[in-house]
């Protein structure tokens, strides 16, 4: 699915209406969405997902700690490796409930971070199930371009940090997201 952003995106500042987009920026960048906006630091990996009152994001690698947070409701929530956040203005109560499909990537520890107007809930996502999983992020594994070649290489590399090739039934890595 291709993505739409609004017409004063631009520089540092990408207004997500709709849609999916891997980011690798270059240089810090806000992505701005009705849930919520989203910092993004220069050498960090995400990959974001935007329908309708939805947003999940996916923190896939940082280079260093807290290049990805978002804020909601006047509320930081700093994200790591091998975490998603799902941003909904829906009445649920899980996760497993989003308009959204969260259920096509492995998670594990969903909990509900916020309430109120936009409820957030997080999770433990495996990043090999990410890669395998997400179209833009599995065309990356057979790319031949140098730049996506390196990026994959990041995401395997921190998939390896982070645990993720456990056996089905044992627990991810014990990262937690931080408030």
């Amino acid at each position: 699915m291709a993505f739409i952003l609004a017409a004063d995106s631009g520089n540092r500042y990408l207004g997500l209406e709709h849609g999916n987009i891997l980011l690798t920026p270059d240089r810090d960048i806000l992505v701005s969405a009705k849930q919520g906006n989203i910092y993004i630091g220069s050498g960090a990996t995400v990959f974001i997902m935007k329908s309708g009152n939805n947003v999940v994001l996916y923190d896939l690698v940082q280079t260093k700690p807290n290049q990805v947070s978002v804020i909601v409701n006047k509320q930081k929530l700093v994200m790591e490796p091998g975490h998603m956040l799902a941003l909904t203005n829906q009445n649920i109560d899980h996760i497993r409930n989003m308009e959204l499909n969260t259920q096509s990537v492995a998670y594990r520890r969903p909990q509900q971070v916020l309430s109120g107007n936009v409820k957030a809930f997080s999770a433990d996502f495996s990043i090999s199930s990410a890669m395998n999983n997400i179209e833009p992020l599995r065309r990356l594994t057979v790319s031949t371009y140098k730049q996506d070649q390196l990026t994959i290489e990041r995401l395997w590399k921190n998939a390896q940090i982070e645990g993720d090739f456990s056996l089905p039934n044992q627990p991810f890595n014990n990262a937690t997201m931080g408030r």
